[in-house]
């Protein structure tokens, strides 16, 4: 039984309109704290686009399907942004502490 209700989940997924995101290549990640520590620290909000070379305090994803674009002590590049503003601009949900236009950096 679980095997056809998520068959139909599917289904059903499949038939909405979603906005997609799309990248010529996958975002590479460059852990600089580990988690605990970025979470930790004493931290600031800046403007997103202000934030390359910055180290990310927040969690930062794309919904659906819940993927991280950042994660606290990762190293926020040019990709990074564009990614969050595209999705902005497609409205698509952004699940962040900060509005779009803002990130929590570390100091």
């Amino acid at each position: 039984r679980l095997f056809r209700a998520l068959q139909q989940i599917d289904k059903q997924i499949m038939s909405m309109d979603l906005p997609v995101i799309s990248h010529s290549e996958p975002i590479k990640s460059q852990p600089v704290l580990p988690i605990a520590e970025a979470l930790g620290e004493s931290n600031e909000m800046i403007p997103l686009r202000q934030s390359v070379n910055r180290i990310c305090a927040e969690y930062v994803l794309l919904f659906p399907p819940d993927c991280p674009i950042l994660v606290p002590g990762e190293k926020i590049t040019e990709s990074h942004i564009n990614t969050i503003l595209s999705a902005s601009d497609n409205d698509s949900q952004l699940q962040k502490t900060s509005n779009s236009a803002e990130i929590l950096v570390t100091r």
